[in-house]
């Protein structure tokens, strides 16, 4: 039979063993105890953007000529936390769909995923880096390749490159051209 201090000092042991094992389980080893460094830059990114797409002649058909095309918004918000950034992109023009990425913190050190869903029911996964004055986009899919490589502007108000794809990795071919360009709608940072 157990005296009320030794059955005291069992239930404190026991308490002990049960919190520690509800703390293991709430804080599974996958929380990161710090935000990455390599988040930090995609700051620059945070807003509302209005996007211009350039398409040389014979990208619709041999006669087809140079077009520009506008009429599509994102904006990039950073969830609670400033783990992961939100990007949700919203379209007039039929050709062009909507959808929403996530970048995180990569398996790769150094690097971020971007996590892609678009209106077609397009799925894909980007590694992307940002140090504040370059932002790279890329995936290496057999046989669907492809990279942007976007300069940032001093002011930090525009952001100019291009998607390229190559079937190979080793050849590559301009898709076309994306500007972002900050709006000036009251939401700049």
């Amino acid at each position: 039979m157990l005296t009320n201090v030794q059955s005291n000092q069992e239930t404190r042991r026991t308490f002990g063993s049960t919190t520690k094992a509800a703390e293991s389980r709430s804080n599974p080893g996958d929380v990161p105890a710090l935000r990455p460094a390599e988040l930090d830059y995609f700051e620059a990114l945070t807003g509302t953007w209005d996007l211009e797409a350039c398409f040389e002649a014979g990208r619709f058909g041999a006669d087809s000529p140079a077009m520009t095309a506008g009429g599509v918004r994102t904006t990039f918000d950073w969830l609670e936390g400033q783990f992961f950034l939100i990007q949700r992109f919203v379209s007039n023009h039929p050709a062009a769909p909507g959808g929403i990425a996530i970048i995180g913190a990569g398996n790769i050190p150094g690097t971020c995923e971007q996590h892609y869903y678009d209106s077609r029911g397009v799925a894909r996964v980007y590694r992307t880096t940002c140090d504040g004055r370059t932002w790279r986009v890329w995936r290496e899919e057999p046989g669907f390749w492809q990279r942007y490589v976007g300069a940032i502007s001093e002011d930090g108000c525009k952001i100019i490159g291009a998607w390229e794809g190559s079937s190979d990795g080793r050849e590559w071919k301009r898709d076309f051209g994306l500007t972002y360009t900050r709006s000036m709608d009251g939401t700049q940072r």
